[in-house]
Formats: C-alpha cells, structure tokens, sequence
C-alpha cells in the first residue's frame, strides 16, 4: 500500500507541474504575440522549464525503480564497515 501511495504522490506533482507546464507557458507565448510580436523571447523560459519537466519525469522513474534505494542501501553499507 505505501507503495500505491509513493507512486500516486509522484505522479500527481508531475502532473501538477505539467499542467503549470503547459498554463504558464501558453500565457507566456500569447504574451510575447500580443505586446513584443517583434522579438520571440518565450523560447528561452519554455525551453529552461521543459528541461526541469524533464528531470522531473526521469527523477520520479529511477525513484519508483528502486535504483535510488539501491544506491543509497548500497552506500549506507560501505560507511557500515
């Protein structure tokens, strides 16, 4: 069960943070169309943002892997000795 939970927990801030993602960049886009049509700035906080979504995504799968346990089970047992 507190692995159900874990995992619910995971996905649902990564969901949260895709949809703010997704909200706060549409915003950001029609932002820059509507006052600067000009000069495409939006790139630059969309493509920074996408990397941490990213990052995101991959840290949630090594956690729900177990391979983050793993080395820090693997660690604790090299200090043990």
């Amino acid at each position: 069960m507190p692995d159900t939970l874990l995992k619910n927990t995971l996905w649902g801030f990564f969901c949260v943070h895709a949809l703010l993602f997704a909200a706060a960049n549409l915003a950001l886009i029609l932002l820059n169309l509507l006052v600067y049509p000009g000069v495409l700035w939006f790139f630059y906080p969309l493509f920074f943002w996408l990397l941490l979504l990213i990052l995101h995504y991959a840290l949630n799968k090594l956690i729900l892997s177990g391979f983050l346990r793993r080395g820090w089970d693997s660690l604790l047992d090299r200090l043990d000795r």
